[in-house]
């Protein structure tokens, strides 16, 4: 059964010693399917692009799916390196990640996924980013 949540996405990156942080909040769906939980929603990109995210929790890490306006599959896992390709309107990029930790956190109606990683692209190192998701069970 799928649930109606509040999420709040927030991320930082730094790249070339300069941080940049971000933060969103959004509604989606909350479902638990064979033992892990998923965690649905939607994103308006800053030039109108939409995006549909999953995230999902695995015995030893977190999957992030984007579909629409951009597409990627990353596979979180700490110590874990993947690499993925990142299709935007502007083309295909080759990304990867280096995970460093994966924190998560239950809280009284909810649960946060926090989870830091390196990031290449091309093979070059971009910089460190931080990405998390508070989910508040209704």
């Amino acid at each position: 059964m799928k649930n109606r949540v509040s999420v709040r996405v927030y991320g930082s990156q730094e790249i070339d010693g300069e941080k940049d942080s971000q933060q969103t909040r959004v509604m989606g769906e909350y479902y638990v399917k064979d033992g892990r939980r998923y965690v649905l929603y939607g994103e308006m990109m800053e030039d109108g692009g939409k995006v549909r995210t999953l995230v999902k929790e695995t015995r030893n890490g977190i999957i992030v799916v984007k579909n629409g306006y951009i597409s990627v599959r990353m596979n979180f896992c700490e110590g874990l390196t993947d690499n993925s390709i990142y299709i935007t309107p502007m083309g295909k990029v080759n990304l990867g990640t280096t995970t460093k930790y994966i924190n998560k956190t239950e809280k009284e109606n909810g649960f946060i996924w926090e989870f830091g990683y390196s990031i290449y692209m091309d093979g070059q190192y971009v910089g460190e980013n931080v990405l998390g998701l508070e989910v508040e069970l209704g």
